[in-house]
């Protein structure tokens, strides 16, 4: 029954495409979750929209669709974080900066309009009849379960986590296969004016005091200044190298 049922389900890419509208709110899955399909395949479907708004937390790679500026006017990309990707593409009326809250992005998203299409990725089907959405249970389960079209990449390599990101696969309209190798982020090194600023950052900072670092340079030269000081707290949605090592 659940072979048959994701059989059915399953689909080629260019039929998915089909299916989100001239306009409206798609909602794409962050991070290591990446829909890479899509995001590789959407620039060629530009000219066939009409004021869709695609949201995408923050984008690992500078896809051919962040700078496809002769569209703008037919899409728009509002990213939370203005990562490398996506930094000089910002402010050309295609790409626009929306700093906000991730813990509240859902409920920002779905305030005055609804969610036409979420498109994210997946495991491979269990033997009961379930996806899991892997290493990603931030605003993905909320969208999926809001948006009125469900697309998912079903890639072999992500990891089967359980919890909220177990989604039934009646709950998924369109599935599509593709495997590829989970999104990286590198570590570049600071350089000297990091190290400056976090010199001074550093400076600010008892002990006892509780600390949140973000991805970068930046932040990675901030840690490297602080392993002087003592009993320091952190309170953090994610764990960056500068933490491992002062712990």
């Amino acid at each position: 029954m659940m072979n048959s049922m994701f059989k059915d389900k399953l689909t080629q890419l260019d039929n998915a495409l089909d299916a989100i509208p001239k306009q409206g709110q798609l909602v794409a899955s962050m991070a290591a979750a990446e829909p890479s399909a899509f995001f590789e395949n959407i620039h060629g479907r530009h000219k066939s929209f009409s004021g869709l708004r695609i949201h995408c937390a923050n984008p690992t790679k500078n896809y051919p669709c962040f700078s496809d500026t002769a569209h703008s006017s037919n899409v728009n990309y509002n990213v939370m974080f203005l990562t490398s990707a996506v930094r000089q593409s910002q402010g050309h009326n295609l790409v626009h900066y929306v700093p906000q809250h991730l813990s509240r992005w859902s409920q920002n998203l779905t305030r005055r309009h609804e969610v036409d299409v979420f498109w994210g990725s997946c495991s491979l089907p269990t033997k009961n009849g379930f996806v899991s959405l892997g290493v990603n249970a931030c605003y993905e389960p909320d969208m999926l379960r809001k948006a009125k079209c469900v697309v998912l990449e079903v890639n072999p390599l992500m990891p089967v986590v359980y919890g909220d990101t177990f989604v039934p696969i009646d709950a998924v309209d369109y599935f599509i296969q593709h495997e590829h190798e989970l999104p990286v982020l590198s570590c570049d090194a600071p350089d000297r004016l990091d190290m400056n600023i976090a010199q001074h950052i550093s400076e600010l900072i008892p002990n006892g005091a509780t600390i949140q670092l973000g991805i970068g340079a930046i932040p990675d030269a901030v840690g490297s200044q602080l392993t002087h000081k003592r009993d320091l707290g952190i309170h953090t949605e994610l764990f960056t190298e500068s933490m491992k090592k002062l712990y």
